[in-house]
């Protein structure tokens, strides 16, 4: 099971994913315009 996570703010986003009940690994941060 893959299980992806979005933390979201005013001003970005990070994307993190975690395989089964492994550890969780941050995928990348994403800067928001505005």
């Amino acid at each position: 099971m893959l299980s992806v996570g979005l933390d979201v703010h005013k001003e970005s986003i990070t994307v993190a994913y975690a395989l089964d009940a492994g550890e969780v690994e941050l995928l990348c941060g994403i800067g928001t315009a505005g």
